[in-house]
Formats: structure tokens, C-alpha cells, sequence
């Protein structure tokens, strides 16, 4: 809905748009919200619904603060999802002139380089623990975790992950990376899909 501001420096906006997410919270009609959005002005709103029982998704981009974040369910970065779109759809003519033009930018320096690298190699590390840890206390005798049990245990503990953000599209594929084995067993009770099969992590 288009916000007019009434006065200059205030975010007539961002107002608007929580106080109309309190009303639909009380009407009662919703079981969640999506959040559309990099602002941690936000991060009260997300807390007080999540309180309410509400399920929180947060989306924005990779920049978005990290209180934010983590006051959501779960958090996806939009620039990410909207990089590997292009990437399927962008024709090659345009993929090579994007290339090029990206070589023009300025570098970044080596100092910064080096802090991102280890600042994700230091989050890779966290989660692959986490992942070991999450195995460890609820795998059955043959050390086996039902993989869909985990995929919804590392959004708890770590709301904006998800795979693309490690440039797999699924689970399995970051996991096979990560060095975790995988099993496929046949699910005797999905009588829709006999043939379908469920998804073990050791």
C-alpha cells in the first residue's frame, strides 16, 4: 500500500506497516508473516510476533543486521535466491558481459579478502559442528539421522541457513560436501509413493 510521509525524517512507512501487522496478529486469521525487508528496525516487530506463536520468515539481503536475522523463524537472503536465478535465465551474451564489466570494479583489498574468508570458514566450521552434534543426540543404533529431522533443527539454531547460501541447492548435496554419509530407505507407510524414499544422515 503507498505511504504518504507527513513529515520529513520520520519513517511514516516502516510505522505503517507494524501497526497493520499488529492488527492482522489480533484478528487472528494468519499463522505466520513474511517480513520482506533489511531493516533491523523490524527486529521488535519479528520478536513480539514470534512471541505471539507466530512463524517469522525474514527476507532480505545479505547485508541485513544480524538482530534482525536471528529474531526471525527462519531468514533468506534475497540477493542469493535472486543470483541463481539469473544465473539459470540470463543468456550467455549477457553472463559474459556481466563478467567483463564485474572485472572493472575496484578490487577488493587484501586485508578485507582475508576477513571474509575466515569469516566464513569460521561459520562453515560452527555448523558443521552443530550438524555432528544434532547427529550425535538424535541418531538411532546404527548412528543414522532421519535427514528431514535435521533440516528442520539447523533453522532453530541458525535462522537464515540454508544450503544456497553455501552454493548447494540441497541439504544432501552440502552435507556429501561436508563429509557426512547418506543413506536412501524406502518408506513403506507413503502409500502415494511407494517407491519414494527417505533421507538418512551419519
Amino acid at each position: 500500500m503507498q505511504q504518504y510521509s507527513y513529515t520529513t525524517g520520520k519513517n511514516a512507512t516502516d510505522s505503517a506497516m507494524i501497526i497493520d501487522a499488529m492488527d492482522i496478529l489480533y484478528a487472528g486469521n494468519v499463522d505466520g508473516f513474511c517480513l520482506a525487508s533489511s531493516d533491523s528496525d523490524f527486529t521488535r516487530l519479528a520478536a513480539r510476533l514470534r512471541e505471539a506463536g507466530m512463524i517469522v520468515v525474514g527476507m532480505g539481503k545479505q547485508q541485513t543486521p544480524r538482530p534482525f536475522v536471528t529474531a526471525c523463524s527462519q531468514f533468506k537472503y534475497i540477493d542469493l535466491i535472486s543470483e541463481e536465478t539469473t544465473a539459470v535465465t540470463e543468456p550467455q551474451e549477457t553472463k559474459t558481459s556481466t563478467k567483463t564489466s564485474s572485472t572493472k570494479k575496484q578490487p577488493k583489498t587484501k586485508q578485507k579478502e582475508t576477513d571474509e574468508v575466515d569469516s566464513g570458514a569460521t561459520k562453515d566450521v560452527e555448523i558443521q559442528d552443530y550438524v555432528r552434534k544434532c547427529i550425535e543426540e538424535n541418531s538411532e543404533e546404527d548412528g543414522y539421522m532421519l535427514m528431514s529431522d535435521l533440516g528442520l533443527l539447523l533453522p532453530k539454531k541458525y535462522p537464515d541457513f540454508d544450503p544456497r547460501n553455501f552454493g548447494k541447492k540441497k541439504l544432501s548435496d552440502l552435507l556429501k560436501v561436508w563429509g557426512f554419509e547418506l543413506k536412501a530407505v524406502q518408506d513403506p507407510n507413503n502409500k502415494k509413493n511407494p517407491s519414494g524414499l527417505i533421507m538418512y544422515v551419519k
